[in-house]
C-alpha cells in the first residue's frame, strides 16, 4: 500500500512539475506559444504573431506583433490563487494602412496609446491615454463579468483634419474638437451617461469640397456644441451648430426603445446664395425657420413657420420612413419683390402674395393649391432691361385656383390689370413632362394706354381668345372677331398661319389713326416666320369703296367722276416680308377706275418708302411717286398729262395733301 502511494505521489510530483515546467518556464512558454497564438486569432479581426510570451508564477510578458510596424505589448503582475493582476499594456500602430486590405477600409497614419489594466476576471479597470488625432486623450473603463460597466474618455484639442485622414476620408474641415464621454450604465435597455461636444477653430476646407463635390463655400468657419443626457433608453439633447452659412439650434428628446423623437428646432440662413452648389438654385438672401419635429420614422411629423420674403408662412410635413407623405403649406402677405429675390429673380414687381397648398400625396402628386397677387405694380424699367419690353404703368391682380392629381396640375387662373384682362380657364400641366395645355382670353379695353407695348398708337379694343399647347412643340391659337369681320391664327413654333375674313378696312384704318379712305371687306392669309423674319401677305376685296376726301373732291372737277360712288368689285394686296422690307403689289379695278403698284416697298425699321403708283380715271392716265420718310414723304405727280396743263400744279399739290394724309 505504502508502495503505491509513493508511485502515485511521484506520479502527482511528476505531473505537477511537467504542468509547472510547461507554465511557467520560458521553454514551456515557448512550447504553448503556437496554441496560445491559433486560439487568439480564432478571435481576432486581423492576423496576429506572437512575438514573446513569458508566465511565471507571479509575472506576465505578451508581445503581439500584426506586422512589423504595428505591435501590442503587455507585462505586468498576477496572484495565480487570488487572480487579481496589475498590466501595464502599450499599443503601437505607427502605420494604420497596413490593416487596410485586412479590414476593408482605409486607414491613414498612427494609433499610439498606453496604460493600465487592474483587478481580477470578475471586475477590472482599464486606464489609459493616448495622442489621437494629435489630442490629448484620457479614458477609463471598467469591464465588470467580461461585460462592459462604466467608461470615460475625454479628448482635448482634436485634431478633425488628422481624424478623417486617420479614418480614410480626406480632410474636408480642419480644427479642434474637445469631447467628453461618460457612461455610468451600459445596460441597453437602462444606460446612464452624459456626452459633451465642443468643436472651436473650426474651418471648411472650401477648395477640397469645390473640387470633391462641385460646392462653393466662400465662408467657412464654424463652432458648435452638442450635449445629451441618456436617461435608460430617454437621450436629452441640446445642439448648436454656428457658421457664417447659418445657425442651427435644436433640442429635444430620443427614445431608443421606442424610436420616437420630440424636437424643437430654428435654422437661420445668413446668405442663400452661399449654398448655391447644394440646392442647385439661384437662391439668395437669408431664410429663418422653425419648428418641431415630432413621431417616430414610420410618421414623423414637422411643424413649422417662417418669415419667407417678409410673410407669415406656417408649413406641416408628413414623412413616412423620412419621405413626405403630406404637405399644408400657408404664405401670407409675402413680398412678391423680395420672393423674387430670393428666387435670384431681378425685381420684376411688387405686391403681396398669399399661397396655400395641400399635399396629400407626392408618388404620385395629389393635392390643392391657390395663389393671389393683390396691389401689384411691374417695375417697368427693369422689365425693359431684362426683356427689351416697353411697359406701361401697370397695376395688376391675379388669382390662381389649381388641382393636382397624378403628378398633372389642372388650374383656372384670371388676371386683372388696368391694360388687360387675362383668363385661363383650363389649364393643364404635367409635371414631369413639363407639358402645358390650356385656353385664354384677353381683352384689351383701350389699345392706346399699350401703345408704349406694341410701339405703335393704336385706337379702340380688342379681345382675342384661344389655346397654348406645349409638348414636343409650341402651338398657340388665336381667334378674334375684330374690325366686324373674323381672323384666325395659328403659331406652331415659329411658324405663323393667320386668314382674316370680312375685315372692313375702315375699321382698321381707324385703328391705325389713318384717314379712312376706304371701306371694303376684306379676306386674306399671311404666313410669317418668326425666326428668320420672312413672309407673304395676300389679301383681296370686294366691294370697295373709296371716302370722300379732298382727292375725290379733285378728281371729280377735272373729270366729273365721282369716285366715292365707285365700286371696285376686284382689288388684291400681295406683300412679302423680308426681315424689315416689305415689298407690295397693289390692284385696284373698278368699271372706270384702274389703280395699281408698279413699285411699292416699305422699310418698317427705317420708316423709309419707295412707291409708284399707276392711276386711270377714264382718260387721264398718271403715275404718282411716293419717297422718304412714311409719315412726311415726298409726293410728285409723273404724268406728261392727267389732266390740262394749266392745272396740272393745282392737282400735284392736292394729290401731295392727299397722300401725306394717308402715308
Amino acid at each position: 500500500m505504502k508502495k503505491t502511494l509513493l508511485i502515485l505521489s511521484s506520479i502527482i510530483l511528476i505531473l505537477l512539475g511537467l504542468v509547472y515546467a510547461l507554465l511557467f518556464t520560458q521553454p514551456g512558454n515557448n512550447m504553448l506559444k503556437p496554441t496560445l497564438e491559433s486560439k487568439l486569432n480564432e478571435h481576432s479581426p486581423v492576423p496576429l504573431n506572437i512575438d514573446l510570451f513569458s508566465l511565471s508564477p507571479s509575472t506576465l510578458k505578451l508581445q503581439i506583433r500584426l506586422d512589423t510596424d504595428n505591435t501590442l505589448l503587455l507585462e505586468g503582475t498576477y496572484a495565480l490563487f487570488s487572480q487579481d493582476f496589475d498590466i501595464d499594456y502599450d499599443i503601437k500602430l505607427t502605420k494604420l494602412s497596413n490593416l487596410n486590405e485586412t479590414l476593408k477600409r482605409q486607414l491613414n497614419g498612427a494609433f499610439l496609446s498606453d496604460g493600465n489594466i487592474q483587478g481580477n476576471p470578475e471586475l477590472f479597470k482599464v486606464k489609459g491615454k493616448s495622442d489621437l488625432a494629435h489630442s490629448m486623450t484620457e479614458y477609463a473603463v471598467i469591464i465588470k463579468g467580461l461585460s462592459l460597466d462604466k467608461a470615460a474618455i475625454k479628448l482635448s484639442d482634436l485634431d478633425i483634419g488628422e481624424l478623417l485622414l486617420m479614418v480614410g476620408e480626406k480632410a474636408y474641415s480642419k480644427g479642434k474638437l474637445d469631447l467628453h464621454v461618460q457612461i455610468n450604465e451600459f445596460e441597453p435597455t437602462d444606460m446612464q451617461g452624459r456626452v459633451l461636444l465642443h468643436i472651436k477653430q473650426a474651418r471648411l476646407n472650401a477648395g477640397l469640397i469645390k473640387k470633391e463635390f462641385g460646392i462653393s463655400l466662400d465662408k467657412t468657419a464654424l463652432k458648435g456644441d452638442f450635449s445629451a443626457i441618456l436617461k435608460g433608453s430617454d437621450i436629452d439633447y441640446v445642439t448648436t451648430l454656428d457658421s457664417a452659412l447659418a445657425k442651427v439650434n435644436s433640442q429635444g428628446n430620443i427614445d431608443r426603445g421606442e424610436e420616437k423623437i420630440s424636437a424643437d428646432y430654428s435654422i437661420d440662413i445668413r446668405e442663400l446664395s452661399l449654398l448655391k452648389s447644394i440646392h442647385n438654385a439661384p437662391l439668395r438672401g437669408p431664410l429663418f425657420t422653425q419648428g418641431n419635429v415630432k413621431g417616430e420614422q414610420q410618421k414623423l411629423k414637422i411643424d413649422g413657420k417662417s418669415d419667407l420674403a417678409h410673410s407669415k408662412t406656417s408649413y406641416k410635413v408628413t414623412l413616412s420612413d423620412f419621405k413626405p407623405t403630406h404637405l399644408d403649406l400657408k404664405v401670407s402677405n409675402a413680398s412678391v419683390e423680395k420672393l423674387l429675390y430670393l428666387l435670384g429673380e431681378p425685381s420684376y414687381a411688387e405686391g403681396s402674395l398669399d399661397l396655400t397648398a395641400a399635399l396629400g400625396a407626392f408618388e404620385p402628386l395629389k393635392g390643392k393649391l391657390t395663389l393671389k397677387i393683390d396691389k401689384g405694380i411691374a417695375h417697368t424699367k427693369q422689365i425693359a432691361k431684362a426683356f427689351d419690353i416697353k411697359l406701361p404703368y401697370t397695376r395688376f391682380n391675379l388669382v390662381s385656383d389649381a388641382d393636382i392629381k397624378d403628378n398633372s396640375l389642372s388650374a383656372k387662373t384670371a388676371v386683372d390689370s388696368n391694360l388687360a384682362t387675362l383668363k385661363m380657364n383650363k389649364t393643364d400641366y404635367n409635371i414631369k413632362t413639363a407639358s402645358l395645355d390650356t385656353d385664354y382670353d384677353l381683352y384689351v379695353p383701350s389699345l392706346e394706354k399699350v401703345e408704349t407695348l406694341i410701339d405703335k398708337k393704336l385706337y379702340g379694343k380688342v379681345r382675342v381668345n384661344g389655346e397654348i399647347k406645349k409638348d414636343k412643340k409650341l402651338t398657340i391659337t388665336a381667334h378674334s372677331n375684330i374690325f366686324e369681320g373674323k381672323i384666325d391664327a395659328k403659331i406652331i413654333d415659329e411658324k405663323v398661319d393667320l386668314t382674316f375674313k370680312e375685315l372692313h378696312a375702315i375699321k382698321v384704318l381707324e385703328m391705325l389713326g389713318y384717314p379712312k379712305v376706304i371701306d371694303a371687306p376684306v379676306n386674306g392669309t399671311l404666313v410669317y416666320n418668326t425666326q428668320t423674319k420672312q413672309g407673304k401677305l395676300q389679301s383681296r376685296f370686294e366691294k370697295a369703296r373709296l371716302q370722300r376726301s379732298q382727292m375725290t373732291d379733285l378728281l371729280y372737277g377735272l373729270t366729273r367722276t365721282d369716285l366715292t360712288k365707285e365700286r371696285f368689285n376686284e382689288g388684291s394686296l400681295i406683300s412679302l416680308i423680308d426681315n424689315e422690307v416689305i415689298k407690295s403689289d397693289l390692284k385696284m379695278q373698278s368699271e372706270r377706275v384702274n389703280l395699281t403698284s408698279k413699285k411699292f416697298i416699305i422699310n418698317s425699321k427705317k420708316q423709309l418708302i419707295d412707291a409708284r403708283f399707276a392711276l386711270k380715271v377714264k382718260k387721264y392716265p398718271g403715275d404718282v411717286i411716293v419717297t422718304g420718310d412714311i409719315n412726311a414723304p415726298k409726293v410728285k405727280l409723273d404724268a406728261k398729262s392727267m389732266v390740262t396743263p394749266e392745272i396740272e400744279e393745282k392737282v400735284g399739290k392736292e394729290i401731295n395733301r392727299f397722300l401725306k394724309k394717308l402715308f
